[in-house]
C-alpha cells in the first residue's frame, strides 16, 4: 500500500486527523501515513492514536522512513460506508500502554517466526532451501492453510514466489538442474503492535549459483485482532546483470499457493472462486480476475486463503494458475497456455537495469468469500480510505 504524505504548519505533538471510509464498508483497514521529523520537532519515542467519537486507544506503529519523514501505521477498526471518523494522534506523551498481543519475531538463523502474543502466525524459511518461501500459514483455529512440499507437486512450497524461465532456468521445479531464489540479507526484519515486516534481499541464480536477477522482497503482516491475517507483499525483480526475459510458461507465480489437503477442490470440501465469479479450475484456471479465494475445511471449519492483485501490477489483472488440486499462482506471463493459442506470446524481456514491481495482498479468512467479505478487503488494497489533517 501507498504512503500519504502529511505537511502540518508548525511543530506539533497532537494531531487531529479525519479518516474518510468513501463508499464502502471497511473492518480493521490498514492505514499508513507520514509525518514530516521537522514538524514533529523531535525524535519520535512513543505515540497512540485516539478516536474522538468512542474514547478508544489505537496501537500505532512508527518508523523512521528517511532522514525527513517518520511513518506511523494502524488498523482503522470500522468504517461504514461514507462514514467519516475523527481521530487524534499523540506523540512523546510519555504513556506506556501496555497492549495485548503485541508483535514478535524469533529468528534461528534458518527461519523467522512470527508470533502475535503467543500465537504462532507465519514464518519465512529462508535458508537450505531452493527458494525462501513462508510455512506454516496458520488460520484463525491454529491449523496452516497451506501444505508444503506435498508428494505430487514437491516444488509447492506454501506461500512462495517463483518462475518456470528465466533466461530459460527453472526457478519453478526442483527437478535436477533447476535454478534458486537466495537469500543474500535482511535489509529489515521489525515488530510491534500492528504489523510485522520482513525486507529481504535475494538474488535469482541458475543451477551453478550464476547470478540472473536481485530480488527485493517486503513481507508485512499485519496484526488482526480476529487472526484474519492481511499479508503484503512487495516483490521488484532488479535486472542488476543483464536483460532477462521472462517465458511464456504456466509453471510459475510471483505469488503463489499451495493449500493444505482438505481445502482442495479434489478432497470434496475446497472451492476456487474468482472476482468474476467463477467456480473452480474450469472456470478459474487460465482466466484473468482481480482476485482469487480457495476456500475449505480445517478441522471442520470453513477457511480461506484469499490473493489480491493491484492495479499497479504489470499485465494487470493477472492470469491465474489455479487447481483443483489445490495451486493458486497469480501467473502474468503464460499467455500461450491460458489462451490456448500458440501464436500468442506471453515472454517479456526486462532490460539490464530495470525493474518489475509488483505488490500482492493475501488474506486469511474465517468462512467463505461471501462471509468473509473478500471484495470489500480488497477494494480497501487497492482503493485505501483517505486521510485528511484538520490540525
Amino acid at each position: 500500500m501507498g504512503f500519504l504524505i502529511v505537511n502540518v504548519g508548525e511543530t506539533m505533538k497532537e494531531i487531529v486527523f479525519r479518516v474518510n471510509g468513501g463508499g464502502h464498508d471497511r473492518t480493521y483497514t490498514p492505514l499508513i501515513f507520514l509525518l514530516e521529523r521537522e514538524k514533529i520537532g523531535e525524535e519520535v519515542k512513543d505515540a497512540y492514536i485516539l478516536d474522538m467519537e468512542t474514547n478508544e486507544v489505537l496501537p500505532v506503529q512508527f518508523s523512521m522512513e528517511s532522514s525527513s519523514y517518520v511513518s506511523f501505521a494502524f488498523l482503522a477498526p470500522s468504517l461504514r460506508s461514507f462514514e467519516s471518523r475523527k481521530y487524534k494522534i499523540l506523540i512523546n506523551k510519555g504513556y506506556n500502554i501496555e497492549y495485548a498481543n503485541v508483535m514478535s519475531v524469533e529468528d534461528d538463523g534458518s527461519e523467522v517466526k512470527v508470533f502475535s502474543g503467543d500465537f504462532h502466525v507465519l514464518s519465512y524459511k529462508y535458508a537450505n532451501v531452493a527458494k525462501p518461501y513462508i510455512y506454516p500459514v496458520r488460520a484463525p483455529n491454529g491449523v496452516s492453510i497451506t501444505d508444503n512440499g506435498p508428494k505430487d507437486h514437491i516444488h509447492h512450497r506454501s506461500l512462495y514466489v517463483a518462475h518456470g524461465d528465466v533466461n530459460g532456468v527453472d526457478i519453478w521445479s526442483e527437478k535436477p538442474g533447476h535454478g534458486f531464489i537466495k537469500h543474500k540479507k535482511f535489509q529489515k526484519v521489525v515488530s510491534g503492535p500492528v504489523y510485522t515486516e520482513i525486507e529481504a534481499l535475494n538474488v535469482w541464480t541458475d543451477k551453478d549459483g550464476n547470478p540472473l536477477l536481485d530480488e527485493h522482497r517486503k513481507v508485512k503482516v499485519w496484526n488482526i485482532p480476529s487472526r484474519e491475517w492481511l499479508i503484503d507483499f512487495e516483490i521488484s525483480l532488479e535486472a542488476s546483470y543483464f536483460d532477462v526475459k521472462f517465458g511464456d510458461t504456466k509453471e510459475g507465480g510471483i505469488l503463489s499457493v499451495r493449500v493444505a489437503p482438505t481445502m482442495t477442490v479434489n478432497s470434496g470440501y475446497g472451492k476456487l472462486v474468482n472476482s468474476w465469479g467463477g467456480i473452480n479450475e474450469k472456470e478459474v484456471w487460465g482466466k484473468r480476475a482481480m482476485w482469487c479465494d480457495y476456500i475449505g475445511m480445517l478441522k471442520n471449519e470453513i477457511f480461506g486463503i484469499a490473493v489480491f492483485d493491484h492495479y499497479k501490477n504489470f499485465r494487470y489483472p493477472t492470469y491465474w494458475h489455479a487447481r483443483d488440486y489445490g495451486l493458486m499462482t497469480a501467473n502474468m506471463f503464460g499467455w500461450s497456455y491460458f489462451t490456448g493459442d500458440k501464436s500468442i506470446c506471453g515472454d517479456y524481456l526486462l532490460e539490464k537495469g530495470k525493474s518489475l514491481n509488483f505488490k500482492y495482498r493475501v488474506y486469511v479468512h474465517k468462512g467463505d468469500h461471501i462471509t468473509a467479505e473478500v471484495n470489500s478487503k480488497f477494494i480497501s488494497f487497492i482503493y485505501p480510505p483517505t486521510i485528511t489533517i484538520e490540525t
